[in-house]
């Protein structure tokens, strides 16, 4: 079972470009729907769903604009990162690879 969260960038926001974060203006008017993997939520799969949309940074040239909830290129959101990240410094690698979010619980804070 999955769980998907749809987000809508505001149109009063201007995209930023994801490396140097300068206000970019808007290359084209198409927008590419993406998925970003997030935290499971008591035995759910959460996905976060948006349209994004390509800009024009003078520096970085035509790139996918910067979303808050993920690093760029990444088909997870940072909070699943970071989870990632501390499960493997902090156990086996094998196990860590099989835990999800709803396993770890409460032992969350046992890791930090």
């Amino acid at each position: 079972m999955a769980l998907f969260v749809y987000l809508k960038m505001r149109k009063s926001i201007e995209s930023c470009c994801p490396f140097c974060h300068r206000k970019c203006p808007g290359y084209d008017c198409c927008t590419e729907r993406k998925f970003w993997r997030d935290n499971d939520l008591n035995g759910f799969k959460v996905y976060i769903v948006s349209d994004t949309k390509r800009i024009k940074c003078p520096e970085h040239g035509v790139i996918t604009e910067d979303v808050p909830w993920a690093y760029h290129n990444s088909g997870f959101t940072k909070s699943f990162d970071e989870m990632s990240c501390l499960l493997g410094m902090c156990m086996n690698k094998s196990f860590a690879a099989g835990v999800s979010e709803s396993e770890l619980g409460n032992h969350r804070n046992e890791y930090q």
